[in-house]
Formats: structure tokens, sequence, C-alpha cells
């Protein structure tokens, strides 16, 4: 179990199929290479969707974030500290290990990286599927019972991946739009919790098929939100409560 409080970012090294699956092996206490924000061409002032009612935005904040130099600035600055200060301690062959908010089991490790094994069923569900040498992923090692949780509680199992259909600068924010199934609507509600690439965060807006979250410079700056590209997909979990209420109500015919 997880808070979705990203503890560190780790950096793909290797991986390969095995068996019935991947394997994947992470560098977590060295630094990850620190990536340029890709200059992308995602509109900021038009939702890429369709007959969407969409909160509408002040004029002057509808710009892309695309200057690098604040970026790094941003990673290097002194509210941000170095990746190595910030890293998870492994210390066990069989620890828990929220990758991009997947539970997996470590299955090696030394101090500077470590290695799990995903099946395939994970890999069909998720974003892992996609994850290459040099890919930047988010961790979060498990919680300990009576510990403080300052997000949400999270079971590392992924529900579905979402794909980023527009992101918003407003200047020390950014509004991340997503396209959600109809389907997964019910799951959702204003200001409710959701779990994206294994962080916790609150729902800004919400229609029949766009979720929209707000993201706070330092949530920005120390996950691989900063990194996504139009179209580029996170996993998402829903929170828990409203999957047993579904299944406790007598079903609608």
């Amino acid at each position: 179990m997880f808070s979705g409080i990203i503890e560190t970012r780790g950096e793909i090294v290797a991986t390969y199929n095995k068996h019935n699956g991947r394997v994947l092996n992470i560098a977590y206490k060295k630094n990850p290479s620190e990536k340029e924000l890709p200059v992308t061409n995602i509109p900021v002032t038009n939702v890429p969707i369709t007959n969407i009612p969409v909160t509408k935005k002040p004029a002057s904040a509808t710009k892309n974030y695309s200057n690098a130099s604040h970026h790094k600035e941003a990673i290097t600055s002194t509210t941000s500290p170095p990746h190595n200060k910030r890293a998870i301690a492994i210390t066990k062959i069989g620890a828990s290990i929220a990758i991009n908010g997947v539970c997996t089991t470590v299955t090696e490790f030394d101090p500077t990286t470590f290695t799990c094994f995903v099946s395939n069923q994970t890999l069909e569900i998720t974003n892992l599927k996609t994850l290459k040498k040099g890919t930047i992923v988010n961790l979060e090692s498990s919680l300990t019972y009576g510990a403080k949780v300052d997000g949400h509680l999270i079971y590392g199992h992924i529900d579905d991946t979402i794909a980023l259909k527009n992101k918003i600068d407003l200047k020390d924010t950014w509004i991340l739009q997503f396209a959600i199934k109809p389907k997964h609507n019910r799951y959702l509600i204003l200001k409710g919790p959701v779990a994206l690439n294994g962080i916790s965060l609150t729902i800004y807006n919400i229609t029949c098929d766009l979720l929209e979250v707000m993201i706070i410079p330092h949530t920005y700056f120390h996950t691989n939100l900063q990194f996504l590209t139009e179209n580029e997909e996170v996993n998402i979990e829903f929170d828990t409560l409203p999957k047993y209420i579904e299944k406790l109500l007598p079903q609608q015919t």
C-alpha cells in the first residue's frame, strides 16, 4: 500500500523480456539524467476534444511551458533538493516499490539500482510496457502501518491508462487535461482523489470524458509529469471506496 507521495524519480537502466513478462532494472539513487522539458505543440487555448465543457482559464494563462532554462533552474534550486538526497531506501528482496504507481516486488538490488519482474497482465493494462532505457519513472516505497499518510491510500493496482490531451501553463501551476472513458466517470468526483502515475492528486474538473488536475511546482518538478507529451499515457488508479460501493449495490438493469 502507498500514499501517492513520490519519494524520488528513477531511470530505466535496462529492460528485457523473460518468461511471461518483462524484467526492469532501475537506477534509484544516482542522479538520473535531467531532461529538459520537451517543446511540444500541445494546444493550450482549446481542448482538442469536441463538445466538452471546460473551466475557462484567463487569457494570460494560456501559454505552453517550454522554457528549458526555467525548468533547469527549478530542478537545481534550493527548494528542489538534489535527487540523491530524496532517494528511497531499499533494504531487502521482496520489498514493494511503486513504479509509476504500479506495485512491484524487488527481486534484486544494490546501492544504486534494483530489479523487478512485471507480468504480461500488468504490462497490458499499464504504461510500463512503453518503458525503455533512459525513461524517467516515479518511485515510492510501501507504507508502514501507523505512519502518517500525506496523500491518500493507493494499492498500486492500476485500473487503466489515460492520455494527455492538453497542458495549460498558469505561470506557477499547470493544469493537465486527460481523456477518460465514459465508463470510468462514475469513479471520479470533483475535488475527490485520483492517482496518476502513482501521484496522489485532487480532481480539479471532471466531465463525461475529460479529467483535469492542477499541478503545483513541487509536484511538477519532482515527478515525471514535467516530461509528459501530447497523447502520452499515464497510469490511473481510482479510489477504492466507490468500487466497493458499486459492488455492494444491486445491479441496475
